[in-house]
């Protein structure tokens, strides 16, 4: 649930106030949502479910879409797809 909370606030929060890592984006979009079904599968002992993968892919997608109310922040279809591949990648189905 941790990895969750940490996301919903990293990609809510102001631009302004985001440290980025010297990787792209679409890079930090990957290895968040695939390491959070990668602790996920963990969790469930090996048994992920479509329910998981589509739930990070629909959190991926909320995030994005709710990014556009955050100053300094943007809606982008890279980082939404970044964000799928990863969920898929982190907890195979």
């Amino acid at each position: 649930m941790t990895c969750i909370v940490l996301i919903v606030l990293l990609s809510l929060i102001p631009g302004r106030w985001q440290v980025r890592s010297h990787f792209p984006g679409v890079i930090e979009h990957f290895v968040a949502y695939a390491g959070t079904g990668f602790i996920w599968l963990i969790a469930l002992r090996g048994r992920a479910s479509i329910f998981l993968v589509l739930g990070l892919i629909g959190l991926a997608g909320l995030m994005e879409i709710l990014q556009q109310f955050s100053p300094g922040r943007a809606t982008e279809i890279a980082g939404f797809a970044a964000s799928t591949v990863g969920a898929i990648v982190g907890a195979p189905i």
